[in-house]
Parts: C-alpha cells; sequence; structure tokens
C-alpha cells in the first residue's frame, strides 16, 4: 500500500496525524515542508525510471537469450521443432553457420553474466560493455 503523505511545518500536527494513521494501518510519510515533498518526489521519479530503464534492458537481454539458445540448438544439430523463434528459423541457421557451439555458449555465458550484474546494481552500460567485450573477445579467440 502506498504511504500516506503528511505536510505540516508544525511538528506537533505531523506526529498527531501520523499516530492517528498508523493506528488504523496506514503506512506514513511525513514532511515539514512542500519542498522536503518535491525532493522526494524528484527521488520516487528516478527509482522509477531507472527500474523501468533496467527493466526493458533484462527484456531485451531475455531475447537475446533465446535467440542464442535457438542458434545453439541449431549448432547442435538438435533444432527440428523446439525453437523458440521459429518465426526467423532460416535467419538463425545462417547465423548459426558462422560460428561455434563453444563461441555460442560463451555468448549465452555473457548476457547472463550482464543480467546477474545489472540485478546486482552495476551500471547498465557497463555491464552491457562488458558483455560486448566478452562476446567480441571470445568471437575473435575462436
Amino acid at each position: 500500500m502506498k504511504p500516506i503523505w503528511v505536510v505540516d511545518d508544525d511538528q506537533s500536527i505531523r506526529f498527531v496525524l501520523e499516530k492517528a494513521l498508523a493506528r488504523e494501518q496506514f503506512s506514513v510519510r511525513s514532511f515539514s515542508s512542500p519542498r522536503d515533498v518535491i525532493k522526494a518526489l524528484e527521488d520516487d521519479q528516478k527509482r522509477r525510471a531507472t527500474r523501468s530503464l533496467r527493466d526493458g534492458i533484462d527484456r531485451i537481454m531475455i531475447d537475446l537469450l533465446s535467440l542464442y539458445r535457438d542458434i545453439l540448438l541449431i549448432q547442435l544439430g538438435v533444432g527440428g521443432q523446439l525453437l523458440i523463434n521459429e518465426s526467423i528459423r532460416s535467419e538463425l541457421e545462417r547465423v548459426s553457420a558462422l560460428g561455434t557451439p563453444k563461441f555460442t555458449l560463451a555468448t549465452l555465458d555473457a548476457i547472463t553474466l550482464a543480467r546477474e550484474r545489472i540485478e546486482g546494481n552495476v551500471t547498465p552500460t557497463l555491464a552491457l560493455e562488458a558483455m560486448l567485450v566478452t562476446a567480441v573477445r571470445r568471437g575473435v579467440a575462436r
């Protein structure tokens, strides 16, 4: 449940309202000035924007994992009817011929590690850069 925000410059009024609302099982946040409320709103908006960005990146990375999973299945010769992305099978077959299962597994590992890093609060840009550098290095080393 979202908290009820109490704004008053008089601490005793805030205290009485907080206690009354808490007694009725409401969550309460109190502020001594409108400026404090604006700051709290800005902070909440920033947190929501960051969470939205991280969630969007995670969805993209899950899609990448499904693509590379399909590429690996094709490379291993077990891609029969098991592909998640059946609608782009011909493109996946073309891409799978460009690499090896070892490289594809390394790429899957790099994507998974980047997801874990982002979940662990690493800056998404840094995690994605590390993922791409790792994938490129492993691709060159094959």
